[in-house]
């Protein structure tokens, strides 16, 4: 007789209390035992929930747990006592709890010793006191100028016991760029995709999401959390034990994915989330980032938005839908061959070990054997039928939980011709590059836009209302759109409402989208089952992350494209324009000159050298602060170097400072900034409007308008952006002949005049102490008068003659 069942019967021969006896039958009935198998020692076996035969841990010897000495101590179980199975792989003993107790921690807790904590956890800053300064800056988003200041005061305030040795935000920017080094920092990459007999080039940021997990796996506040074994978790209701699911590693596809693999291996699980959103308020800056989690880990931490957290691993490229290829098939095609090629980078570093796995040193001094899969992927509807590559709702099989493949069939129209029947695109998927990894079994039903927040907000809602108020049960003007979190109560409130007023909901009418989202409430229970709570896979703690990405557009951009780009790569883009001809030629020429006229020393005492493979960074948005001749306060104006600013090429033409009693005007071609040594220099290039215009028209006279004329645009020249102005409006009159607008504000007016002074249209008229140019003979301001042509007051002066005791000078114009 087994050493469990002879237990038993000790215990009930021995026991002789009638209750006892009972409690012991109750025991056996439990866990499908009766006195009478006890008696003859038949053997009860045990099917686990999860369809795996293994030894039942009460009435058996546990051989398959060597560590375990195959006995569970009798005691008699309690209400809501938790018994905790680990996989048979695992050959970690079954436990039972009592629930007060109960903690989900991994088996190597108790073996794990906290280290000690680190005494400079502010490393590589100096001291605390930087990194406190540093944080601020950071969180305030602070400009140049501000960060500055604050570091002004505090080396006024900071005492002599600890260095403090920022001077600038230059040097915060370094350090902050040395702390990006200890963490998984992005990647840029570019894919091609041919489409319609070209092909299409697009950008993708990613991280490595291997070596993010291992910084992850290697942060000794972290690494105690991990579970690397599949849980299965049961209550004791006060007859059995009910099985019940929370955390992923407690749910049956974590306990799959650990049953597939060989030996020791160990499920290193991933749950990712990719979704649009507008970065900019008018939704014209849009980005797609794409966040992971560790399913290894509680989801009390993985959901937080601290330690352990969602992570961005990812941005994927936003297409524009293309007019004349938009609603093709073709086209639809396109767009996911771009997603999923763009998703495969993000994915390459985990192609490989997911097949072979990798070994991996962590925290407890064990080598630990993973195999990295993706457990769950969160994301709307709209991403779901992108991620399992189906066609939508008004395809035969618009459901993106299924799996049908027609990669056999040889040319690209009996392939389409198969996967239409299924709802599916020619497309190869991403996922399919992981082993263990099924898209459509990762696939979750979501509460935020499957239910509260679409499926009645956008529908039910609106007819409950509709046929509410035509029985007047509801007026009018209670009818508002609520948000998502009050129509998740009004859904709740309503459900008994609309389960009995069956004429109302007899004659709801929804839309294709709708109906499939109520289909995918039957996918409910299975994801509980397969996956966990529904907090596991919900898309809320993601859409969170939404906020500080729109916060980073608002605060830390100036809300246009920066690129990095090398010289090479500008040649090659502007080869048919003249104006970037000898483009490094001239740009070397340029800066031999700039530097020492602004006193700073060419490198190495050489003549600048430009490289095809240096990088420069392209600005398509400039502020220019100037003073003003109105009022003579600094203003600022706002200038435009954008190739496709709202669709349309914008240029802006502007005024430049070419000597010190010169201004001429210009059209901006080029704006960017180059590092020379550790200054960077912000350059223009520009087409300058200064070529000789000849013999004044009879128009520009009568009209007084200033005309001027643009070289030929092979000769633009490069200007350092603190000789531009401000801007200026003009409008083109002929080939290269362009008019300026001298009525669009008080300071271009003012401006111009001493333009027209400067090119001899006008000339200073002296007349009872008031001139042109500011100062009288006796050193006192003058107040200032300019007469035009014609314009001139009728009277009679003659050589010589004084008015008021004053003389009288010759017009010099």
């Amino acid at each position: 007789m087994p050493k469990n069942e002879r237990k038993i019967s000790m215990l009930w021969n021995q026991s002789g209390s009638e209750k006892l006896q009972q409690q012991i039958q109750t025991l056996c009935l439990r866990h499908s035992a009766s006195l009478a198998l006890v008696a003859t020692g038949q053997r009860v076996p045990s099917l686990s929930s999860h369809g795996v035969e293994y030894p039942n841990p009460i009435f058996e010897d546990q051989a398959s747990f060597p560590a375990d000495d195959g006995d569970l101590e009798y005691c008699e179980f309690q209400l809501n006592n938790i018994k905790v199975e680990h996989h048979p792989k695992s050959r970690i003993p079954t436990k039972v709890e009592a629930f007060g107790d109960f903690k989900h921690h991994p088996v190597h807790h108790s073996l794990w010793s906290a280290p000690e904590p680190d005494a400079q956890p502010w490393r590589p800053f100096k001291s605390r006191l930087e990194f406190d300064v540093a944080e601020i800056a950071l969180k305030a988003a602070l400009n140049n100028e501000q960060t500055d200041r604050l570091l002004d005061i505090c080396r006024c305030c900071v005492q002599q016991s600890e260095k403090f040795m920022f001077h600038n935000h230059k040097d915060i920017r370094a350090k902050w760029d040395a702390a990006s080094q200890h963490l998984t920092g992005f990647m840029k990459n570019v894919i091609s995709v041919p489409f319609t007999d070209k092909s299409w080039d697009f950008d993708v940021y990613y991280r490595d999401l291997w070596e993010w997990a291992t910084d992850l796996l290697h942060n000794p506040d972290l690494f105690p959390h991990f579970h690397f074994n599949a849980q299965c978790l049961s209550k004791f209701n006060g007859q059995l034990f009910k099985q019940f699911v929370d955390e992923p590693f407690t749910a049956q596809h974590f306990w799959d994915a650990q049953l597939q693999l060989p030996g020791d291996a160990k499920p290193l699980a991933f749950i990712l989330y990719a979704d649009k959103t507008k970065l900019s308020s008018f939704g014209t800056a849009k980005g797609y980032p794409v966040v992971a989690h560790l399913a290894n880990l509680p989801t009390d931490i993985h959901n937080s938005q601290g330690m352990g957290g969602g992570y961005i691993v990812g941005w994927l490229p936003v297409m524009k839908e293309d007019k004349q290829h938009s609603g093709k098939p073709a086209w639809a095609n396109f767009k996911a061959t771009v997603w999923h090629k763009s998703f495969e980078r993000i994915l390459s570093s985990l192609a490989e070990k997911s097949k072979m796995g990798q070994w991996l040193e962590c925290l407890d001094a064990v080598q630990h054997w993973f195999f990295p899969l993706v457990l769950i992927l969160s994301s709307d509807f709209e991403e779901q039928l992108m991620m399992s590559l189906t066609h939508g709702v008004r395809s035969l099989w618009p459901c993106p939980a299924i799996l049908v493949t027609a990669r056999e069939k040889e040319t690209t129209e009996e392939r389409e011709e198969v996967l239409k029947g299924y709802g599916l695109c020619d497309v190869l998927n991403s996922f399919w590059t992981l082993s263990s990894t099924d898209v459509h079994r990762a696939l979750s039903w979501d509460k935020l836009h499957f239910h509260s927040g679409s499926e009645w907000s956008d529908h039910l809602w609106v007819e409950l209302q509709k046929h509410l108020s035509s029985i007047s049960l509801l007026a009018r003007s209670e009818t508002s759109k609520p948000d998502n979190s009050v129509h998740k109560d009004i859904s709740k409130r309503q459900t008994v409402l609309l389960v009995t007023c069956s004429s109302i909901v007899s004659i709801f009418t929804l839309g294709l989208t709708s109906l499939l989202q109520l289909h995918m409430d039957l996918h409910i229970f299975d994801d509980v089952e397969a996956k966990g709570a529904m907090r596991n896979y919900n898309t809320k703690p993601n859409k969170k992350m939404h906020g500080s990405l729109k916060d980073s557009y608002l605060l830390h951009t100036n809300f246009h494209d920066i690129a990095e780009q090398t010289f090479d790569a500008i040649e090659a883009a502007h080869q048919d324009n003249q104006a970037f001809g000898n483009f490094r030629v001239k740009l070397n020429n340029f800066l031999d000159v700039l530097l020492p006229s602004s006193n700073i020393p060419l490198p190495e005492g050489k003549h600048i050298h430009l490289r095809g493979t240096n990088e420069v960074t392209e600005h398509r948005f400039i502020h220019i602060n100037y003073k003003s001749m109105v009022d003579w306060c600094q203003h600022t104006d706002y200038l435009h170097c954008n190739p496709l600013f709202f669709g349309s090429p914008r240029f802006d033409c502007i005024f430049i400072q070419l000597t010190e009693n010169k201004v001429i005007l210009g059209r901006l071609i080029f704006c960017f900034e180059y590092l020379v040594g550790d200054r960077r220099f912000p350059l223009a290039l520009i087409h300058p409007f200064d070529a000789p215009t000849g013999l004044r028209p009879r128009k520009d006279k009568d009209l007084n308008l200033f005309r001027a004329r643009a070289r030929p645009r092979a000769q633009a020249q490069f200007f350092s952006v603190r000789s531009i102005i401000h801007g200026a409006l003009l409008i083109p009159d002929g080939p290269s002949d362009y008019l300026i607008v001298d009525t669009a504000d008080t300071d271009m007016f003012l401006r111009m005049k001493m333009m027209h002074l400067e090119a001899g249209h006008i000339w200073p008229y002296y007349y009872n102490h008031e001139m042109v140019h500011g100062m009288s003979s006796t050193g006192h301001s003058m107040s200032r008068r300019v007469y035009w042509p014609g314009q001139f007051p009728t009277i009679n002066i003659h050589k010589g003659q004084q008015l008021d005791n004053q003389p009288v000078s010759q017009p010099t114009g």
